[in-house]
């Protein structure tokens, strides 16, 4: 074979392969696979003007260090839809990072989705599983998180909110999405809403699961601090209606409000 010829192979090899695997933009968005970091897709979403899309599809992702959170959205990652294709687990755990003796063994995050301050209804999650919070905490790398300072932290801002954690003025879609086998302590296992008092608009949470997530105080499926505004009357009667708020009493799944 030529050397030209040669190059042209590899090359050719070369785009084959970056459309096969790894993160990659279309037409409909960004595409993450397992082995690419969620996370990476997401920052290059926020700072696209046209393409706010990202699709996950079929696998397990889970992180590979010790953090406040699997995936995280703050005002940059505003009005992008991230989207589950095909049976995607969300899990706090890995148990290569930690050890059985460390405090929260397998999880090494906080919460696995955070969605922060300067979140708009705009902002979509649907179709994923969300497992292994077993409070894990810890308060480091809290501004690669969350970079806005406006909306004071309190303890609750670390320890609630297992699978997931809504802060600030934050007011993302939840749509579809199966919250299992969860732990945080004291509150909210599977979602907490953390508003401060930002209750301009609610959490929009329709056509969930919650199973058998546990708490050490109250709301183990969700918890609703003074202050914030979750779901809103239409999300409560689709919710409900549905019958998509399984697991009552015995499985640990609890609403919780403060008012």
């Amino acid at each position: 074979m030529k050397p030209s010829a040669f190059i042209r192979a590899v090359v050719l090899s070369a785009i084959v392969s970056l459309n096969c695997f790894g993160i990659t933009l279309k037409e409909d968005g960004y595409h993450v696979f397992p082995g690419d970091n969620i996370q990476d897709a997401l920052e290059q979403a926020g700072e696209n003007k046209t393409n706010k899309v990202v699709k996950v599809h079929a696998g397990e992702y889970r992180p590979s260090s010790k953090r406040q959170a699997l995936i995280w959205f703050n005002k940059m990652h505003d009005c992008i839809r991230l989207e589950a294709v095909g049976a995607v687990t969300l899990t706090a755990a890995n148990p290569e990072v930690n050890s059985p003796q460390a405090p929260g063994f397998p999880s090494v995050v906080n919460h696995v989705v955070y969605f922060g301050d300067g979140i708009s209804s705009n902002t979509v999650l649907r179709g994923f599983r969300i497992t292994g919070a077993n409070h894990f905490v810890t308060e480091k790398l809290t501004k690669q998180m969350e970079p806005s300072t406006t909306v004071p932290k309190n303890p609750f801002f670390y320890t609630d909110g297992g699978a997931i954690k809504i802060f600030g003025r934050s007011y993302p879609c939840i749509q579809n999405v199966e919250v299992v086998d969860n732990y945080a302590s004291p509150c909210g296992a599977g979602i907490s809403v953390q508003q401060t008092g930002f209750n301009q608009d609610s959490v929009l949470i329709e056509n969930c699961v919650f199973l058998r997530n546990r708490t050490q105080v109250t709301g183990a499926a969700i918890d609703l601090l003074e202050g914030g505004e979750a779901f809103g009357r239409e999300a409560v009667h689709k919710l409900w209606s549905l019958d998509d708020f399984r697991g009552l009493a015995g499985d640990g799944a609890e609403l919780h409000f403060y008012r």
